[in-house]
């Protein structure tokens, strides 16, 4: 028999060095320990309340308890149930969608991992929000909110260069054994006060943000309907507050786990960790720590049945009543309660016995006893008077979700754009310090002072080395007596008391646990040794030195010290996450990247809650590194960037994924941009391409809200140089009014999600044109004249691209008459030519509009009077834009092919020029005339002569003059023009774009005709 004992303890001994530890109230890491453990529970149970009882995740089984105590509303809300209709998380309407502009384009290499929730239509990467009575599991698996947000795929809390950098995540390592001291004791009580602190900022932000929208922004001219328009941003900035309490509630619920009532060894920031001779912390070295507490806090995973500090202290008694009994704790100093704290003494029970809370019962079956033969229920069942420690547990935490409720915008009884109430506490359910608007829990000594008794810490303590009903006597004596090396350096008095042999012959594994769990034992058997003298007589032992004072010593060359000597890990976000840099991470290759602490994380994910953040920044004008900051003028210029650099790529995997991210960055764009966008330009009242946001926009809101709409960026306006809201549509960079050239059609969706499509056209920096170019049509880009000889046609916009230094040209695209495309010319402003040009400033080319006999007549026919030329509409014609396309160019060329949104349209008018009032006296034999006359090729004339004669006009009627009849001879000659001598003789001087007119009579012109009423009229087209 005694051998078989002496093997179990050595096969325990072996276990427990390598086992986890403990983590209070029991949260289940999936089966990929991953960034997804948060979303595991059996969604829709309803936990304790509201269904069968959830198991996985007791954490958000305790939250929903708390939600249950402030009403149903908060468990319909907030609790696990919140999802309990749905069969799927991923496409569950109580779990919404959150656009994650972290993964998709701050960090896409992380957008691929292990996806949740995302909809592959899109092209930004969407995560489902796990309901928020789930996040308070959240600290068990994952080290802070942006470790979660960056999906674990960072490591916030060790330097690259640490020892088993690798096992960061690791719980049985760095994450539980070596880290998790923030669980314990005053470190769980100041690491909550951290995180409900932030909820407390962000809660303020989240009213701030009401209250702007309500009063008509900073400007307070804005329409106060910005409060029922932009609601969803304030609903996040609530979330955003309520997901940081909640996870800080981890700790305070773990506070009140009495496996976790006393001050744990060692940091819980590497920075604090101990360390032998001035070199790093060491892995192995630094997990004795979190074993020592595994073992005296409770190691339930490793023994298989109930251990005393985290559970009941269960005798298996044969023919007899099994004996239960909790551990002891109580305050360490006055309180609204306890004005004595001796009179506080209660009972206790932690780790996975949180349903035993609930129900004040006790029958070991969280053990499962069916799966394991060698456990048995306790018979008859024991109630463990535990109430206490329910009620606080309900109280503090209800006191924290009223502080931050409390704090959200109030209008009309309730809080916050979730329309919360807060009635007054149950007091049959809390404890007489609850209220009703709620206090800091971090401030009450009633919720952060509870510790175990020095009782019930020896209790603990002797888990391993102590004569327990459990363990049997003698059993740390039964395992040093096995072999023949020394456990060095234990203290003769701890021999003597044990029992071990000044000489052991053996030393186990883990052997260097065992010295330092008899030193641990050993004062906390002399606390309770003072207890005893101090209390003789008495009932009641309340001394709690072992577990608020903690136990200190070294040992192996280390330090171990209690938590309480340690602030909160400088890993944890500060109180106010707007002093995070905006991006701030170390890497080296072959491993993760260490850090992630920065905004680009938290912004990224909690974009609509942190909107004031966004708005300041995205109009920035300088192109900045994505590091640094992300403006809409750097999303516009990296995609473009990254874009032409696939184009470059031969490597087809290298470019697919930066083609990916070209259009992540255009997506993140088009995204954000809607934050600032209103309407196209104010000037363009009407026409195909108007569009408002508020009229034909939001794409996601049925009912719209008519022109006085504002983005919710206006309200925050201050009329700084950095305005959110422009005057007109001329800055391109700053999309509050916008070119109509980019709308494709009003209120179109974009096909990239989450934007219409035409702030997605804005993003890619498409060619558009100015429009609105003739009184008659406000989508004209311009016209050609009747005294435009030579049909040149201004075309000014944006993004039309610049010539290469190639040479590379784009094209001007019209619809001709028979409804065939023409490429145009372009002048060349550099070289002096008709042909082979582009634009020099990225704003306007010039197009040259071919005449009829090449495809663009205007609307008249030849043999038509002037007058009737001059009352006809002009006649429009099609055109389109595609700028250079030139893949070695770089991009500020904008040379990539691509073209404007749709077609556009110009005018052609009957091109004439009229030379009116013509009289002549007596003795003038001849006169000329000239204008100007496109001969665009030689030996070809594009356009067609309509008229080139003499009128005469009366009434505005134009009747053609018989010049033969009257014995005047008429001389027209393309490419020339006259010049009268002074002998009336003509001479033809060559000019290649006009034309002249040169008429004569050898007795002089006839004056009586001439007399002032002659026109000469040319007309083309």
């Amino acid at each position: 028999m005694r051998r078989a004992r002496v093997a179990a303890a050595l096969a325990w001994l072996g276990a427990v060095t390598a086992a986890a530890p403990s983590a209070a109230w029991d949260t289940y890491v999936n089966g990929q320990h991953d960034w997804r453990s948060i979303y595991e529970n059996p969604v829709g149970t309803g936990s304790h309340h509201g269904g069968a009882k959830a198991t996985g995740n007791e954490h958000a089984e305790i939250s929903d308890d708390i939600l249950f105590v402030l009403g149903q509303k908060y468990l319909e809300l907030f609790g696990t149930q919140a999802a309990k209709a749905c069969t799927d998380v991923t496409t569950c309407a109580a779990t919404p969608a959150f656009v994650d502009l972290n993964s998709s384009y701050m960090r896409p290499e992380i957008a691929a991992v292990k996806p949740w929730g995302d909809d592959p239509n899109t092209v930004l990467e969407e995560r489902r929000l796990p309901p928020l009575a789930m996040w308070a599991g959240l600290p068990d698996f994952n080290y802070t909110v942006y470790d979660w947000i960056n999906k674990g795929t960072r490591c916030p809390a060790l330097p690259l260069s640490a020892d088993r950098y690798e096992l960061c995540h690791v719980y049985s390592a760095w994450l539980g054994a070596g880290l998790n001291s923030s669980h314990f004791g005053s470190l769980a009580s100041k690491v909550y006060a951290r995180h409900h602190a932030i909820a407390g900022t962000e809660a303020a932000r989240a009213a701030a943000l009401a209250k702007l929208l309500r009063e008509g922004g900073v400007s307070k001219q804005l329409p106060v309907a910005g409060a029922a328009w932009h609601v969803e941003y304030v609903k996040e900035a609530e979330l955003l507050a309520l997901i940081y309490e909640m996870v800080g509630q981890h700790f305070l619920q773990d506070r009140w786990s009495s496996g976790h009532m006393f001050s744990r060894w060692g940091g819980g920031g590497y920075e604090d960790l101990p360390k032998k001779y001035t070199v790093q912390p060491m892995l192995d070295d630094v997990a004795l720590l979190g074993l020592l507490t595994g073992v005296v806090h409770g190691s339930l995973a490793v023994f298989g049945k109930p251990d005393p500090l985290s559970a009941p202290f269960v005798d298996y008694r044969v023919g007899r009543d099994d004996e239960v009994r909790p551990m002891t704790w109580r305050y360490s100093q006055g309180n609204g309660l306890y004005s004595d704290p001796i009179q506080s003494l209660a009972n206790g029970v932690g780790d996975y016995y949180f349903a035993d809370v609930v129900d004040d019962e006790f029958d070991a079956s969280v053990l499962n006893p069916g799966k394991n033969k060698s456990i048995s229920k306790a018979d008859p069942v024991k109630q463990l008077y535990v109430r206490n420690q329910k009620k606080a547990l309900r109280t503090c935490g209800g006191e924290g979700l009223r502080d931050v409720i409390s704090a959200f915008d109030s209008q009309n009884g309730s809080f916050g754009a979730h329309q919360l109430s807060l009635a007054a506490p149950d007091p049959n359910e809390t404890l007489p310090i609850a209220t009703t608007s709620g206090n800091d829990p971090a401030k009450q000594p009633a919720c952060m002072e509870p510790w175990v008794t020095n009782d019930a810490f020896v209790d603990g303590a002797r888990t391993l080395v102590g004569a327990t009903k459990l363990l049997g006597d003698g059993l740390l004596a039964e395992a040093v007596m096995i072999g023949k090396v020394a456990i060095e350096s234990i203290p003769d008095a701890i021999k003597s008391w044990y029992d071990i042999p000044k000489d052991p012959s053996y030393t186990p594994p883990g052997a260097r646990l065992l010295p330092i769990s008899l030193i641990v034992a050993w004062e906390a058997r002399k606390n309770q040794w003072a207890d005893e003298e101090a209390q003789k007589g008495k009932q009641v032992r309340y001394g709690v030195q072992s577990a608020k004072d903690g136990i200190a010593f070294s040992y192996f060359g280390l330090d171990f010290r209690p938590n309480h000597q340690f602030d909160v890990p400088a890993y944890f976000e500060p109180e106010d996450v707007d002093e995070l840099p905006w991006f701030s991470e170390a890497t080296q290759s072959g491993k993760k990247p260490s850090g992630g602490r920065d905004r680009a994380a938290i912004d990224g994910f909690f974009n609509r809650a942190r909107v004031q953040s966004w708005c300041k920044t995205l109009y920035g004008s300088e192109k900045l590194d994505k590091k640094k900051a992300v403006t809409l003028k750097l999303l516009r210029h990296q995609a473009l960037e990254l874009e032409i650099l696939a184009k470059k790529e031969k490597d087809q995997k290298k470019q697919a994924q930066l083609s990916t991210e070209s259009k992540r960055a255009r997506a993140a764009c088009s995204y954000l941009a809607g934050r600032v966008y209103k309407s196209t330009d104010p000037e363009y009242k009407s026409g195909t391409r108007l569009e408002r946001i508020g009229e034909h926009l939001p794409l996601d809101q049925p009912a719209k809200f008519g022109p006085t709409y504002e983005p919710v960026c206006a309200y925050f306006d201050d009329g700084s140089a950095a305005d959110i809201r422009t005057t007109d549509a001329k800055d391109d960079d700053k999309p509050y009014y916008l070119r109509p050239g980019y709308v494709e059609g009003p209120g179109k969706p974009g096909t990239w999600g989450h934007a219409p499509k035409t702030l997605e056209n804005w993003c890619e920096m498409l060619p558009v044109l100015d429009v609105g170019k003739t009184a008659d049509d406000p989508d004209s880009v311009g016209s050609i004249l009747k005294d435009d000889g030579n049909r040149w046609l201004k075309l000014s916009g944006e993004n039309v691209g610049i010539k290469t230094g190639k040479g590379a040209v784009g094209q001007v695209v019209a619809t001709n008459a028979t409804g065939q495309k023409q490429s145009l010319d372009i002048w060349d402003g550099n070289l002096k030519l008709e042909k082979g040009g582009w634009s020099y400033d990225n704003q306007t080319v010039w197009a040259r509009i071919p005449g009829s006999k090449r495809g663009f007549p205007s609307n008249a026919t030849p043999g038509m009077l002037p007058h009737e030329l001059k009352q006809l509409s002009p006649r429009a014609y099609d055109l389109e834009l595609q700028r250079p396309d030139d893949q070695d160019a770089k991009a500020m060329y904008r040379a990539d092919g691509r073209k404007s949104v749709g077609l556009y349209r110009f005018f052609v008018h009957t091109a004439y020029v009229e030379y009116p009032g013509i009289s002549y006296g007596s003795g003038v034999k001849a006169a000329g005339f000239w204008t100007t006359y496109p001969k665009w090729i030689q030996g070809d004339t594009e356009s067609e002569i309509l008229v080139k004669d003499f009128f005469k006009v009366q009434g505005g009627v134009y009747t053609k003059i018989d010049l033969a009849a009257l014995g005047v001879t008429a001389v027209f000659k393309l490419g020339q023009t006259p010049k009268i001598e002074s002998d009336y003789s003509v001479t033809w001087v060559p000019d290649a774009d006009k034309c002249g007119m040169a008429i004569s009579h050898p007795g002089g012109l006839p004056s009586a005709v001439f007399d002032g009423t002659v026109s000469w009229v040319f007309a083309f087209h």
